[in-house]
């Protein structure tokens, strides 16, 4: 097991050989309510894991109605495997897109969850 991983991950016991962080420079958009998250213009990038609200994010004020982050990764499922997305906590509600579609919404300020993508990425 790689010790960079092992100490990166929030939870180093539940470390898997096959774990990725997605830690790291997203790009930002400012959103409202009902707006097409595909069709926004993503001017800034946020770090994550921080809130916009936090200076370590690079925005550093609570700039919007509902704040929009993108990403883009390379994976490839192998054959009867599923990828799986865990979210250690979100501020109230998320909404998760791979590619064009809508896997998964989550409410509930600041408990994880998990969401599968598999069936997105193969689509």
């Amino acid at each position: 097991m790689d010790d960079d991983v092992t100490t990166m991950h929030p939870r180093p016991t539940l470390t898997r050989p096959d774990w990725v962080s997605l830690d790291g420079a997203w790009l930002f958009a400012e959103g409202t309510v009902g707006d097409d998250p595909l069709t926004l213009a993503y001017h800034r990038t946020i770090e994550v894991p921080f809130p916009p609200e936090s200076s370590a994010s690079g925005i550093g004020v609570n700039t919007c109605e509902e704040p929009r982050y993108r990403r883009r990764f390379a994976c490839q499922p192998e054959p009867g495997r599923r990828v799986l997305v865990h979210f250690e906590g979100v501020n109230d509600t998320a909404r998760v897109w791979v590619d064009g579609q809508c896997v998964g919404e989550h409410r509930g300020g600041y408990s994880p969850f998990t969401l599968d993508i598999t069936d997105a990425l193969l689509g």
